[in-house]
């Protein structure tokens, strides 16, 4: 009788930390939706589209309920809608940077800036078409319902096994790639790191220690790599713009990549042995 009542009370803790964590990610999206109409916060977006993606990996611990999977299903579509202004908006930051470097290239950044502006009335208009609000309220709503009727060994079980299997999916995309890898092909891999990396974090509480330690290399590799995707969109903007790139900034985003590649080279390095640990029972 005292050990279920011991077992009782851990479940309805994991319960209530994985609520509480769930109602924060809300909050925030709904702050940053207020701050994005206002149009003076530069983190606005960032923020709605982190709280977006970290909903979406908590909801899919219950993918296999429907109501679960058509909520995450209308914040993916949210989320999708946020895609073409935050890659205008970094490659108008690296436009900036290479202007200011190189002294030309004024026409780009402001070409980039004119289709910034009107990429985010855009996304204003798209965001209340697809009522994210209460989007919002019903995938939380089918969170809890199945929050609440899941048992704690049963989930626990599930979740620490779907961070190993992310990590060995990871490990092994990782050790298919070649010593001269191109900028593309690093794109898989930082998508998979991602997806593990938010998956430890959204369930932190509940993971064993050899899985929690990959947060912060994963951070690190994600750096190298989401730079290297940046540099990529970049290249790809600025293709789209009239009138030719300055040469000198080809010459210096083919030097970032090379940068970046090498430091996510010898981050992974460093991840590789935590990946393995990280599918042991």
């Amino acid at each position: 009788m005292r050990n279920q009542r011991q077992q009782r009370r851990r479940a309805d803790t994991m319960r209530a930390d994985l609520a509480q964590r769930y109602e924060a990610l809300v909050e925030l999206a709904f702050h940053a939706m207020a701050r994005l109409h206002e149009n003076a916060d530069p983190e606005a977006l960032h923020d709605l589209r982190v709280s977006l993606r970290s909903q979406r990996v908590l909801l899919a611990a219950f993918r296999d309920r429907a109501s679960v999977s058509e909520a995450r299903g209308r914040l993916a579509e949210a989320a999708g809608l946020s895609n073409a202004v935050r890659d205008l908006e970094v490659s108008l930051e690296w436009a900036d940077g290479l202007y200011t470097e190189t002294g030309e290239g004024a026409a780009a950044c402001e070409a980039l800036r004119a289709r910034l502006d009107t990429a985010r009335q855009g996304l204003l208009a798209g965001l209340q078409h697809a009522r994210l609000d209460e989007a919002l309220v019903d995938a939380e709503l089918a969170w809890f319902r199945a929050l609440n009727r899941s048992r704690r060994k049963p989930l626990r079980k599930r979740l620490r096994g779907r961070a190993g299997r992310l990590a060995a999916r990871m490990r092994k995309m990782a050790r298919a790639l070649t010593a001269d890898v191109a900028p593309a092909a690093w794109h898989p891999l930082r998508l998979e790191g991602k997806r593990l990396r938010y998956w430890i974090e959204g369930f932190s509480d509940t993971l064993p220690r050899r899985q929690r330690r990959l947060v912060k290399p994963l951070r690190f590799l994600q750096l190298s790599l989401g730079s290297l995707q940046d540099l990529s969109v970049l290249r790809a903007n600025l293709a789209e713009l009239p009138g030719e790139v300055p040469p000198s900034w080809s010459t210096a985003i083919a030097r970032e990549e090379g940068k970046c590649a090498a430091e996510a080279a010898r981050m992974l390095d460093e991840l590789m042995p935590l990946l393995a640990r990280a599918r042991q029972r």
